[in-house]
């Protein structure tokens, strides 16, 4: 443990996982645990399958292309509604809860996540072009943990980003020591 203390790690939180109250309490905890270690924790969240949810019970339905949610000016408000209020706060709450000190940092946020557009049929859906890692180190230097929604901005619109892309680039950014998924789809485990 030793040879860790001070590293950074960046977990990915996939929303399914968050889903279960038991994983999502115990992962809670742990990231606690491994925060007072002496370990930094950078957590980036999706919230697919809570987003998925919202947009059917309102009638809205998704077009995916590459496994990417077409997104339109009334999916990017729900999208924005449902990892900033829902996900991330939960998961803020979960580990100040189990006695962390956790930050909420929306992407779009303090100007963190600029993006690149996609091609113009994906609306409002970009990759990360350029990160203020300097907010981050900012937020870990107070001892505290950030909770990355994957979101980012292109001039004052929001986009829509993949967290997957979100939680690599900002591990190559942050040179992470370590670099994890959690989740409870079925994939790669090791």
């Amino acid at each position: 443990i030793k040879k860790f203390n001070n590293k950074i790690f960046v977990i990915k939180y996939g929303g399914s996982a968050l889903s279960d109250s038991y994983l999502a309490n115990n992962f809670a905890k742990d990231i606690v645990l491994i925060k007072k270690l002496g370990i930094n924790v950078v957590i980036v969240h999706g919230g697919g399958l809570q987003i998925s949810e919202i947009l059917k019970k309102k009638k809205i339905y998704s077009k995916f292309i590459n496994g990417l949610r077409v997104t339109d000016k009334k999916t990017i408000k729900i999208v924005k509604k449902v990892l900033i209020e829902r996900i991330n706060k939960k998961i803020v709450d979960l580990i100040i809860e189990a006695g962390g000190k956790a930050i909420s940092l929306p992407g779009h946020k303090k100007s963190l996540i600029e993006v690149k557009p996609l091609k113009k049929e994906m609306g409002f859906v970009g990759n990360p072009k350029k990160i203020k890692i300097k907010i981050i180190q900012n937020i870990i230097k107070r001892n505290c943990i950030p909770i990355i929604a994957s979101l980012g901005f292109k001039g004052k619109k929001v986009f829509n980003i993949n967290a997957d892309t979100v939680a690599g680039e900002l591990a190559a950014s942050l040179s992470a020591t370590r670099f994890y998924f959690i989740t409870n789809i079925k994939g790669v485990m090791d």
